[in-house]
């Protein structure tokens, strides 16, 4: 037996499922359509879907833009900015090593010509070869 739901773009339906799951077995209980709801959103200034924030009734939504969230958005940036914070630096030990190794063979990665002009061969990036080496 199939049952369909009319759901919106953003719904999720196996977190809708786990919800039903835990409210029939008793796990989780719903509350009063007055209590607060909170969300927390990290984005860039004016990157904010405001057209897409839920309008149930009793969900307050809290957007808080401050500066430098832009660099809280994404993975690698986040990484980088607590690895390089010096209050956190020694203190931060749950992430791995990562090294940067850029290829030492550019004229096999060259693109064809588009137009007559050809990428740089030479790049003066350096990398962390040396260190993963050893």
């Amino acid at each position: 037996m199939y049952t369909f739901e009319v759901r919106d773009e953003n719904s999720n339906v196996c977190a809708n499922e786990v919800f039903w799951l835990l409210l029939t077995t008793g796990h989780r209980k719903r509350l009063q359509w007055d209590n607060p709801r909170f969300s927390l959103m990290l984005e860039e200034r004016n990157r904010l879907p405001f057209g897409r924030l839920d309008r149930e009734p009793g969900l307050m939504q809290l957007v808080n833009y401050y500066r430098g969230a832009d660099k809280l958005c994404c993975k690698a940036s986040l990484v980088k900015l607590i690895k390089t914070s010096p209050e956190q630096a020694e203190s931060c030990t749950l992430f791995c090593e990562s090294y940067v190794i850029y290829p030492t063979n550019l004229k096999a990665l060259v693109a064809p010509a588009q137009n007559g002009i050809y990428p740089p061969l030479h790049s003066s990036r350096t990398d962390s070869r040396e260190f993963f080496l050893t």
